[in-house]
């Protein structure tokens, strides 16, 4: 018989600490099982931090020794039987085949995913939606509203120079990328979808129709 070791995600908008929960996971992992074999991994689209690290910005100095990869099925080809967990941050930014090599990974170890739940539309973000429903435990974290303060966004907002941007920028826009582009966590009463939301659904609706 197959043992199935747990999935664990972290998910939620920007600024819930969501990588931090992995540096946590990471240390106590560690502390319970002094020679724990665990390897993580971060996408090479999120260009924010250029070292081989998952770094949690609250605690910076902390580093999760982790692989850039491109493409999800790179993570097999790091699998080794003596492997205990796999960490896996930014989920988000990966192709949609992530959540089957997650499947793969847990006859063999424990897996921990860290990931924001919804794009900037408000919309589900790459593999995550299969990652929380084949998740044992899901920690849907929510943030402080940059408009109302109040501990209840659940929203990331993307804005271009201080308007909600359109539907038709691209999904993968790591902070950063844009000197005119900025981010804030909203709440359901202060987040705005994208004017042109309906127009960019019809556009994925024909794709979708004539492939």
């Amino acid at each position: 018989m197959i043992k199935l070791h747990r999935i664990v995600v972290f998910t939620g908008p920007m600024k819930t600490a969501k990588t931090l929960r992995l540096v946590h996971a990471y240390q106590a992992y560690l502390a319970n099982q002094k020679r724990a074999k665990i390897i993580a991994f971060k996408p090479s689209a999120d260009t924010r931090d250029n070292d081989k690290c998952i770094r949690s910005r609250l605690i910076p100095n902390i580093c999760i020794p982790a692989e850039t990869i491109t493409q999800s099925d790179e993570i097999l080809s790091h699998l080794t039987p003596e492997i205990d967990l796999i960490m896996i941050d930014e989920a988000n930014f990966f192709d949609e085949n992530l959540w089957r090599v997650v499947l793969k990974i847990r006859t063999q170890a424990e897996v921990f995913v860290a990931g924001l739940d919804k794009d900037y539309r408000g919309l589900p973000f790459g593999p995550m939606p299969h990652l929380l429903a084949i998740a044992n435990e899901v920690y849907k974290l929510k943030a402080y509203c940059d408009v109302c303060k109040t501990e209840s966004a659940e929203y990331t907002q993307m804005l271009e120079n201080g308007q909600p941007a359109s539907a038709f920028v691209d999904t993968i826009s790591p902070e950063g990328s844009s000197k005119n582009r900025t981010y804030q966590t909203r709440c359901q009463e202060h987040f705005q979808p994208p004017i042109d939301l309906d127009k960019w659904l019809m556009a994925q609706s024909r794709t979708i129709q004539s492939t």
